[in-house]
């Protein structure tokens, strides 16, 4: 009997620890910054987390964002970033691709680059607020 309590101890203990180590894990695009040519997709994330709570507070929801795709190379941005809903991913769009869920478009009006094409850009991170409301809020 001893020996069964005492294992369901240890197995507590560690099943806290197990659970604390993994409630730190930070996902790719949270590990990155960027550099002084290369804007961080964590910033990009975060300013689009900016516009998920606001809405998720003024709807009590539970939005979240899906994160950029971690194949998103852009300029560093030298202006504050400026986010908005979006309904849809224009890249997707142009192929055919349906969306059932909104996008956060997170855009720079200015970045480093000299190349014309690369002065400013927009960015889709990917949300699970669904475009058409369903009848049961979270």
């Amino acid at each position: 009997m001893k020996t069964s309590i005492n294992t369901m101890i240890l197995f507590f203990f560690f099943s806290l620890i197990t659970n604390y180590a993994h409630s730190h894990v930070l996902t790719d695009v949270q590990k990155h910054y960027g550099n002084e040519l290369i804007h961080g997709l964590k910033y990009i994330n975060d300013k689009a987390i900016e516009v998920i709570e606001a809405y998720n507070k003024e709807n009590n929801t539970h939005r979240e964002s899906l994160e950029p795709d971690l194949r998103i190379i852009v300029a560093r941005c030298l202006v504050p970033l400026k986010a908005k809903w979006a309904e849809y991913d224009p890249h997707k769009k142009l192929w055919n691709i349906p969306s059932e869920y909104w996008y956060v478009s997170v855009s720079c009006d200015k970045t480093v680059s000299d190349i014309p094409e690369r002065k400013t850009w927009d960015i889709y991170v990917p949300t699970t607020r669904p475009l058409k409301p369903s009848r049961v809020e979270e």
